[in-house]
């Protein structure tokens, strides 16, 4: 079995590395086929958000003290992405 992990792992343990997770695709014939039926960079976007390649990641040590200002920033930032993304298609 592989263990491998990324650096996000201690942190975020549903984090894992590449290499298991195609393990784990190719291992299981349906998902294979699903994964197999996706273009290249529908598959490497996919790779990315499991093993924490892209993302954007911050901690707050409480919660409640994330901003309402800062909240609407990401959700800005996100959507601006998707429309670029859907753009580009």
């Amino acid at each position: 079995m592989n263990t491998q992990k990324t650096n996000l792992s201690p942190f975020f343990p549903m984090i894992r590395a590449k290499e298991l997770i195609l393990d784990e695709i190719t291992s299981d014939a349906s998902l294979s086929d699903i994964y197999e039926n996706w273009r290249s960079d529908q598959q490497e976007y996919f790779l990315d958000i499991l093993t924490g390649t892209r993302g954007n990641v911050e901690v707050q040590k409480l919660g409640y003290a994330f901003t309402g200002e800062r909240a609407s920033c990401y959700s800005a930032d996100l959507l601006l992405r998707q429309y670029k993304r859907v753009r580009a298609h």
